[in-house]
């Protein structure tokens, strides 16, 4: 029994390492070429999971195989620092002066009209309420379509504070909407193949220096409400028949290949725009609808190879935690992202939990010229 129980350990604990590894650099991989592999990623927190049970269990039962776990973690660590970063001196309250620039990147799910309000016109509105309290500089909204209600909600709660407002319109309802407290001096649309989403750059005069903020709310997995429901009764166990988990998973699966394939198409898009201007302050920030273990956050991360330009992912550098900004239907990921530039250094970022008003959390970011 002891051999049984010691040589299941060692298989479990090898082959736990192994996903963790293959997990942690499937965001290399180009859906459009490696299709299904390149999907690994989603799988890294619970090959996580499983291996640091199996460091535990090894400590505590059978030392000699404590090195698998060990070195697989090792071999994992960019992304698992990635996945959760730990700078807890960063925690406290952000310090604003007139040297830091601070901006927070919502999706506000159609000014939250998609959570259940029944009157568009319905008084007050809790994402503009939200952003109201914010004591920030720069505003980076997706899915914000300026309607009569919504610019007058903003007009009467948020432009007083921030006066500068700007949109960019792609294709069909999609909007993106930038509020700031400095000049917006123009902005350009970024065209690439979607089915309704959009990215676009707005050049800001922050205190006599052009930064440009490019915006982004990049492919929909594209799931039904309906879909969403039974993902969500199948994660809490709720489908017992093998027939409903199988044809869920297979239909969210299938989803999720699909829209990973386009948003590759649109972060190369995204990542030739942001070479184009490596020589300028650039923040990039948005709803990128997909993971940090992904090919979609790979692309954009990397887009400058060159380690003194490289960007920086604000909430990796400063944060602590998970940090997911999505929390719905059983789904709990990381998928919105802000990154700087190397003109920029971030000294506070986190998720800001305190509001339900949109199906995504906010990500709020400070930062200072280098």
């Amino acid at each position: 029994m002891k051999k049984i129980i010691s040589k299941t350990i060692w298989i479990v604990s090898l082959l736990a390492g192994l996903g963790l590894i293959i997990t942690s650099y499937a965001g290399w991989l180009n859906p459009n070429t490696w299709s299904w592999l390149s999907l690994a990623g989603y799988a890294f927190p619970l090959f996580l999971l499983l291996t640091m049970a199996c460091l535990v269990i090894c400590a505590l039962i059978r030392k000699r195989y404590l090195l698998v776990p060990f070195f697989a973690l090792i071999a994992a660590y960019p992304a698992v620092s990635l996945y959760f970063p730990l700078h807890f001196a960063a925690l406290g309250d952000p310090v604003t002066s007139d040297s830091t620039l601070t901006v927070i990147s919502y999706n506000t799910y159609n000014w939250s009209w998609g959570e259940g309000v029944k009157d568009k016109n319905e008084e007050p509105n809790r994402v503009v309420e939200f952003l109201a309290a914010q004591d920030v500089d720069v505003m980076c909204l997706q899915e914000s379509p300026l309607t009569g209600y919504s610019t007058n909600e903003l007009n009467r709660q948020v432009t007083k504070k921030l006066q500068y407002i700007d949109t960019i319109h792609g294709h069909g309802a999609s909007t993106l909407t930038l509020i700031s407290r400095f000049p917006i001096v123009r902005k350009q649309f970024i065209d690439y193949d979607t089915k309704g989403n959009i990215s676009g750059a707005f050049w800001l005069n922050v205190r006599g220096r052009e930064v440009i903020i490019l915006s982004n709310h990049l492919q929909t997995m594209g799931f039904t409400m309906g879909e969403r429901e039974d993902f969500s009764s199948m994660v809490h166990g709720e489908k017992e028949s093998r027939d409903e988990i199988k044809n869920t998973s297979h239909t969210i699966a299938g989803k999720i290949l699909s829209a990973s394939k386009i948003r590759a198409n649109q972060a190369e898009a995204l990542a030739a725009f942001i070479r184009d201007h490596k020589n300028e302050p650039l923040i990039v920030c948005g709803d990128f609808n997909d993971i940090p273990q992904s090919y979609t956050y790979h692309t954009i991360s990397s887009a400058l190879d060159d380690e003194a330009d490289a960007l920086t992912d604000c909430y990796r550098a400063v944060a602590a935690g998970p940090g997911f900004t999505y929390s719905r239907y059983g789904i709990r990921a990381r998928i919105d992202h802000m990154f700087c530039s190397s003109h920029l250094e971030p000294i506070h970022c986190r998720v800001d939990r305190t509001t339900d008003a949109s199906d995504h959390y906010p990500i709020i970011c400070q930062m200072v010229f280098r």
